[in-house]
């Protein structure tokens, strides 16, 4: 398993996978001829962040930035900033492992975030 590191909302979280999306915002056209075209306004993106037995802290992190009501900043793997938001996916957090001493506990978590 890879691991990549973040940024999420000014916090350095480490994810396993990082899957971009990309939708086209415009309007499709039909002339009277029949002839088609697309005017195109500009491109969104929309990240789903898989995060693998990270600890609570990275956790909390993430449960911050998914509470937010306004925009955040997300980092990337290639360290490109984005202005993002969560929108109406739900934040899935399930418990990974847990160490045999009950010393501390990990997580997978899945998050979507959509850039504004």
């Amino acid at each position: 398993m890879a691991v990549t590191k973040i940024k999420v909302a000014g916090t350095f979280v480490n994810v396993s996978t990082v899957r971009r999306d990309m939708q086209r915002i415009g309007t499709p056209l039909t002339a009277q001829n029949g002839s088609r075209r697309y005017a195109l306004r500009t491109t969104k993106s929309t990240w789903e962040l898989s995060a693998e037995n990270i600890s609570a802290a990275d956790v909390t992190t993430l449960k911050t930035a998914y509470s937010l009501g306004s925009t955040f900043t997300l980092i990337d793997e290639t360290n490109t900033s984005y202005t993002v938001f969560c929108a109406d996916e739900p934040l899935s957090i399930e418990t990974g492992v847990q160490e045999l001493d009950l010393s501390a506990m990990y997580y997978n978590v899945t998050m979507t975030v959509t850039e504004a």
